[in-house]
């Protein structure tokens, strides 16, 4: 289980839907690619203009220095969360 991401809230970042996002973003190499170049999730058209991208850097400007491997360590990040906080991961923020 996890909450929805900020540019489709029906989308999450659980490993399932990574999966079955078309191209699919459950390895490194998917996620990297999206992350240059963001497509919907069933891969139709580019969201890049609402979701940070290196491609969109000029709407994104903190996506202009990221190398390939911050790219891939972002990427090992997102995969690694969804195991060791399955239910807490993209949950949302929680009020204290």
């Amino acid at each position: 289980m996890a909450g929805g991401t900020k540019t489709n809230p029906n989308v999450n970042l659980s490993e399932e839907s990574l999966s079955l996002a078309y191209p699919s973003r459950q390895n490194i190499e998917g996620l990297v690619e999206f992350m240059k170049e963001p497509m919907s999730y069933d891969g139709v058209y580019s969201i890049a203009e609402v979701h940070p991208a290196t491609s969109s850097a000029d709407i994104f400007p903190k996506m202009k220095n990221l190398s390939e491997e911050d790219l891939q360590d972002i990427a090992g990040h997102i995969l690694i969360q969804q195991k060791v906080q399955p239910i807490r991961w993209a949950g949302g923020k929680t009020k204290v």
